[in-house]
């Protein structure tokens, strides 16, 4: 609770410094200081955990079977102990606001739909009979029609409106020309609610992301 508090607290801060009128860069506003407070005690955190995943993973023996969490992974894919922690903060930091919004998008869409929620109702079931169960990422990766769920929340709810990309080059797209330093933004929240590339594009139908209807 207390990473969620910090990483609210950052986002509050970064808006107000970076959209409304402030001397923040002459001297040291309210925002300012709970933005470097939020940031160093979220950092602090963060740390701790991603040193006990590093040292895990230092004694975890070589032919160890123990499936590895997200963090450790992180840090294993990279020798780079800095370059992971980078990874690992901005992951974290980045994890908090969108993985509870996915998750209330979802909720929200499933109970609109019972008979989705049923769908996937017995599909967690069958692969989590009891809820003791260890969930790992072998088992995620079966379970289709939840990964269907949430892209199909996503496609309806997603957690930005759009994606924008400065071109570092000149190119071209679609028969237009774009000249370097130009702003280009793909306004997921329209396209994805066309006709052109989804029949019953306002309608909750996860089935349409399956290759084939279970």
């Amino acid at each position: 609770q207390k990473m969620i508090d910090a990483v609210q607290g950052i986002f509050d801060s970064t808006f107000a410094l970076d959209l409304r009128p402030s001397p923040w860069k002459i001297v040291s506003t309210p925002a300012w200081r709970r933005l470097v407070k939020s940031s160093d005690f979220f950092y602090e955190i963060s740390v701790r955990y991603i040193n006990e995943a590093s040292e895990r993973l230092k004694s975890l023996p070589k032919d160890s079977d123990r499936e590895l969490t997200v963090l450790e992974k992180l840090l294993a894919r990279d020798q780079n102990p800095k370059t992971a922690m980078v990874m690992a903060l901005d992951m974290m930091a980045a994890g908090v606001d969108t993985t509870s919004f996915s998750t209330a998008v979802a909720l929200y869409f499933l109970a609109q739909n019972p008979d989705k929620q049923e769908k996937l109702y017995r599909e967690i079931q069958k692969f989590l009979p009891d809820k003791k169960t260890p969930v790992t990422s072998k088992m995620l990766t079966e379970m289709k029609y939840l990964k269907a769920c949430l892209k199909e929340s996503m496609r309806l709810r997603p957690i930005a409106i759009g994606n924008v990309r400065t071109t570092v080059t000149e190119l071209v797209i679609s028969g237009y020309k774009i000249p370097k330093g130009v702003d280009v933004m793909i306004p997921n929240t329209y396209l994805c609610k066309q006709e052109k590339y989804f029949s019953e594009p306002l309608k909750y139908i996860p089935e349409r992301w399956l290759k084939t209807d279970d």
